[in-house]
């Protein structure tokens, strides 16, 4: 499950997109629901705010962030190589 202490972690690389990233990663993984059919947006932000726990969600949030914190850092790098 995620904890308000990985929330305030993840909160810092936020996407207001982040679902359409994390249906596309799961989709990738050939990850559906039970009835065969991809997860809402809803469902991926309640297994977000910790209101349901879904491991595989779970996994594939905490991989979208990553991607995301890549990028930030990448960004905030390259911003101070310009500054300097």
């Amino acid at each position: 499950m995620i904890e308000a202490k990985h929330r305030e972690i993840l909160k810092k690389y936020y996407s207001r997109n982040y679902t359409k990233d994390v249906l596309e990663n799961l989709r990738k993984k050939g990850i559906e629901s039970q009835q065969n059919t991809s997860f809402t947006p809803s469902y991926i932000r309640m297994v977000y705010r910790g209101e349901v726990s879904h491991p595989e969600i779970e996994l594939a949030i905490f991989e979208v962030f990553k991607k995301y914190k890549a990028k930030h850092e990448k960004l905030e790098a390259e911003k101070q190589a310009l500054l300097q």
